[in-house]
Parts: C-alpha cells; sequence; structure tokens
C-alpha cells in the first residue's frame, strides 16, 4: 500500500496548471472524480471556489482523507473561516453553510477511498479542477458559476452557472455606449453641475443597476423572491445581507475584469445601519467609492422585489433611510418615480413591471430564463425537486 500511496503522490504532484502546456488528450488522475460532479461542484474544487472565499485552516498542502470527511461535514453546518476584521465580507459568510460545496467534498472523500489512498495534493487537485471547470464552461455555453447567498436564519452559500450570452449583454454595458442611449435627467444634471458626479459616472452606475437586473432576472431564487420586510416572511426569503452578498460578487467580477473604471467595492466592505425605531432590525447594503472624489454610494437590492433594479443612492441618504433616492436613472422618468414610490412589483398591479421589462428589454440577452439548461426551478438548489429549506431544517 505504502508504494501505491507514493505513486498517487508523485502523479499528484505532477499534474500541471491549465495553460501551461497539457494538451485536451492528456488525462488527469481526477477525471473519474470530476465526470461525477456538476459544473459547479467542480468550481469548489478550484482555487477559487468555496474554501477560497475567505483565509481557511485547512488549505495546506496535502489534504488527508479525514480532514476532507470534516471538510465535507463542516460545509453542512458553517465555513471554517476566519473572521477578517478589515472586510466584511468574511462576516457575511461566517455562518453560511454549502451545501453544494460538501457535495463536492463528500464526492472526494469517495474517490479517495476508492482509489485506497489516503492523502491527495490540494494544489494538484485545484489545477486539475480549473482544467476541468474550463473544459466544462467552454463545452456546456457559461461564462462562470456565481456565488448566491440565501436562507435567512439558516443562511447557505451555493453557485450557480451563468450563460455567456447573459453575460456578453451584462458586459456590453461597460464595453460599448449600451447605456448612453438615455439622455440625462435634470435630477443627474444637477448632480454634473455640482461636481458631485461626471456624466461618464452616471452612465457606469446606469450599466450597474442595468447589469444587475440581467443577473437578478437569469435566477429562480433572484427573480421570485419578494422585496423588503415582506419578503423576510415568505417562505424562502432573500434578507439584506443575502441580497447586499450575493451583489457583492458581481459587482466585484465586474470591477476585476475592468469594466469599472470610476466606482471601487473597497475590497468588500458593506455598509451597516444599525436598528432604530423606524427599522428595529439592522441593514445592510454595498458599499461602493468613488475614485474621482472619494464619495461613498450605496447599492441596495433588498427593498425590491427580485428581478427589479437596484437602488444606488447616496451614503447620507441610505443612512437616513432613502435607499430609494435613487441618484441614477434608468432612462424613464415615470419608472423612476414608480420606483422611488415603491410602486413596482410582481403583481403588476398598475403594469410598472410590464413597461419596465419592455423598457430595459434592449438590454437583456435573448430567450432570458430562470433554468438556462432546462431543469425545474427547485434544482437550481442542489436538492433537485425538494424545497431546500427542508433539506436545511433536517440538518439543522
Amino acid at each position: 500500500m505504502r508504494w501505491r500511496q507514493l505513486l498517487f503522490a508523485m502523479i499528484m504532484s505532477a499534474t500541471v496548471a491549465f495553460g501551461s502546456g497539457s494538451t485536451a488528450d492528456e488525462r488527469s488522475p481526477f477525471d473519474p472524480l470530476f465526470e461525477r460532479l456538476s459544473l459547479c461542484e467542480i468550481y469548489h474544487l478550484t482555487p477559487g471556489g468555496y474554501l477560497l472565499l475567505a483565509p481557511s485552516i485547512f488549505l495546506f498542502d496535502v489534504w488527508r482523507l479525514q480532514a476532507v470527511d470534516i471538510l465535507a461535514q463542516d460545509a453542512r453546518r458553517r465555513p471554517p473561516f476566519k473572521i477578517d476584521l478589515r472586510s466584511t465580507v468574511h462576516l457575511q459568510l461566517a455562518s453560511a453553510s454549502s451545501y453544494q460545496a460538501a457535495a463536492a467534498f463528500r464526492a472526494l472523500a469517495t474517490f479517495m477511498r476508492e482509489t485506497g489512498y489516503d492523502a491527495v495534493s490540494r494544489i494538484s487537485l485545484a489545477q486539475a479542477a480549473q482544467t476541468a471547470y474550463r473544459a466544462r464552461l467552454a463545452s456546456e455555453g457559461y461564462e462562470d458559476c456565481f456565488i448566491i447567498k440565501w436562507g435567512n436564519r439558516y443562511p447557505d452559500v451555493f453557485a450557480q452557472p451563468l450563460r455567456k450570452t447573459t453575460w456578453r449583454a451584462i458586459a456590453a454595458l461597460f464595453e460599448t455606449d449600451a447605456a448612453r442611449r438615455f439622455a440625462l435627467t435634470e435630477h443627474e444634471r444637477r448632480f454634473v453641475a455640482s461636481g458631485y458626479l461626471t456624466e461618464e459616472e452616471i452612465v457606469e452606475l446606469r450599466g450597474i443597476r442595468i447589469a444587475a437586473y440581467i443577473f437578478e432576472n437569469e435566477f429562480d431564487t433572484l427573480k421570485r423572491d419578494r422585496g423588503g420586510f415582506d419578503g423576510n416572511m415568505d417562505h424562502q426569503p432573500l434578507v439584506c445581507t443575502d441580497e447586499a452578498t450575493t451583489m457583492w460578487f458581481l459587482i466585484r467580477r465586474l470591477e476585476k475584469l475592468g469594466h469599472l473604471r470610476f466606482f471601487s467595492t473597497q475590497h468588500g466592505r458593506f455598509v451597516h445601519r444599525t436598528p432604530n425605531l423606524v427599522l428595529p432590525t439592522d441593514h445592510f447594503g454595498v458599499l461602493l467609492l468613488n475614485r474621482r472624489n472619494g464619495a461613498y454610494l450605496v447599492v441596495d437590492s433588498w427593498v425590491e422585489d427580485g428581478g427589479l433594479p437596484p437602488h444606488i443612492s447616496r451614503i447620507e441618504d441610505w443612512f437616513d433611510r432613502g435607499e430609494r433616492r435613487s441618484v441614477v436613472s434608468i432612462g424613464d422618468p415615470a419608472l423612476d418615480k414608480a420606483l422611488l414610490e415603491g410602486k413596482i412589483s410582481h403583481d403588476d398591479r398598475n403594469g410598472f413591471l410590464t413597461r419596465l421589462k419592455a423598457h430595459l428589454a434592449p438590454f437583456s440577452p435573448p430567450n432570458q430564463n430562470p433554468r438556462p439548461d432546462g431543469r425545474p426551478p427547485t434544482c437550481e438548489f442542489h436538492w433537485c425537486e425538494r424545497d431546500p429549506s427542508d433539506a436545511l431544517r433536517e440538518v439543522w
């Protein structure tokens, strides 16, 4: 057995990173494992997956079978994250489980038992997973797996694939003059005149609002959520920490790819409003910094029903419970006013939702569906055809 383990370790060490010269014909020793996993389960074994959302105590080079078993169990309860006081991203995720990541770790443990080895190289596994992940993305027509947080009392983190066509529609908002098609409103011109925003900054903020609209409408979890406290009372609510975390990952990706020239996510710092008599709970939003003048803005999607553009307000207004006072228009004064007054909702009693969809249709990808792979909506959660809340209750 000893010589088999040494041989396996040598094979793992010889595994090369994606793009370093390996050919498509070469097979990784981990390929039988990857063939059992869904696309986003493979994602959690890559360098950008679940364990690397924040520093982890498990990031040593060799993973023993016992450690993998612990990872699979712990991921169903809470992640092995260390709280970093310099970044509230880790605080947002500190109590979140990931059934999806747990399934990947559980499959890895089974694979190790079947092959008879009690240790794998974490680095080699991550490199091989990255190669397999990128190949699957290309063959299945997806851009990437995006992190979504949900669950309210029992928060859970999972990843869902976004179609390339959808990401191209989002990227086009910043790569072309798409978001420039609407003339500046009087409200926006006042910000330009005062020096608070430039016209280019307004176009970029408008792009963020429309990008979030397109993104939320791709995923049933986000699209069907009800906004505000009414939404918190739903069976499967997304609370403000869920919405802020999910939105941060989207905006951070835009920033990392160079699509945001004027605004920064500030390394994942969230803005936090403490309870008061009017709003007796904490509230969180995504913090944006204007790189030119140092002004802070807040992105808040919680107050609106899912699938509507989030608000982007001045931080002073947000702390004054004015999160609906968006500094940037979506290009239609009547719809801007309806969003300000909270008159657009899923029930569409006044026709504003229908009008909003028609207004933003030119920006959206073709044939946008909640489930681009055609599976039932509940399969978006990793308990196919089951209510995810029921699965969480079984654990807790």
